[in-house]
């Protein structure tokens, strides 16, 4: 089973890729963030249901209070 999920948008859809280890998503994340028709959103820890948001909606999420 793959335990990592990375999420992107892909024609205004959100898709996903799945991995085994956490290392291959964000290889990979890091390749999409050049690639101008896909666009990481964050990967997805099935384990943990932690979510690490990419590096350009990082810091904007991590700014949001609890209420928004």
């Amino acid at each position: 089973m793959k335990r990592y999920s990375l999420v992107y948008l892909l024609n205004d859809k959100h898709q996903h890729m799945g991995f085994v280890s956490h290392a291959e998503a964000v290889t990979v994340m890091e390749r999409l963030l050049s690639n101008p028709k896909r666009q990481p959103i964050g990967i997805y820890d099935a384990k943990t249901e932690l979510f690490q948001w990419s590096s350009p909606y990082q810091l904007p999420y991590n700014q949001v209070s609890t209420e928004e």
